[in-house]
Order: C-alpha cells, then structure tokens, then sequence
C-alpha cells in the first residue's frame, strides 16, 4: 500500500472520525462544500541512508486537516483524528488551529512524521 492508502484506512476505519465525516476523507484537497471533512497530506519527506547509500527508511511529514462550520466542530474531529492515529500507533508531533477567512471555515491540525520502513 502507499502512505496514502495507509493513512486513508487510519481514519476510514475509526469509527470516531467517521461518525462525523462520513467518507469525507480526502488526500491532498476536497470538494467544496463536503463539511466537514477531513484532508491529509503529504508535506515533505527525508530519506535516511546508511554510508553506502543503502535507503533504510524514509520520514514523510504529513498535515491532517480537519475542517467544520464551527471551531468545536473542527477540534472535536481532529481529537478524533487523533485517537485514531494513537490506536494505529502513530504518535503526533503538534497541533494547530485553523480558520479559512475567505470562506469561514473552522479547522484544526495535527502534524505527524510517517516513517515507511
């Protein structure tokens, strides 16, 4: 499977997050009007090589957001979105609040390192 697809199943299959999503899980961007909903994606990643170049592991960054129409809607699915990363074992980095000011929408962050072994 791809990071993608991993992290897609991550939430897809909480029920927490999709209690209040639906299918509303999109990578990288989503439909307007599709609140709330939840967006992840991929923002950098850094291979870890041993000497003679051999790639042991590569590090993505990766931003969930979580958008709603209110600001407890968007913190309680992104608390939901990360109750789904501690029970698939990935920890987060930080968290971050979010307000689109062109179009109102309330959201919430998490950042989180993926490592693909």
């Amino acid at each position: 499977m791809t990071i993608e697809a991993d992290i897609q199943t991550i939430f897809a299959s909480h029920a927490g997050v999709t209690a209040i999503v639906g299918t509303h899980i999109y990578p990288d961007g989503a439909p307007q009007d599709a609140l709330p909903v939840v967006v992840h994606t991929e923002t950098t990643s850094q291979t870890e090589q041993t000497l003679d170049g051999t790639i042991v592991a590569e590090a993505h960054q990766v931003r969930v957001e979580c958008y709603a129409s209110t600001k407890a809607g968007a913190v309680a699915l992104r608390d939901a979105c990360r109750a789904a990363l501690v029970v698939a074992g990935v920890p987060y980095d930080s968290r971050a609040p979010l307000l689109n000011p062109e179009t109102g929408e309330w959201g919430a962050a998490i950042d989180f390192i993926w490592w693909d072994l």
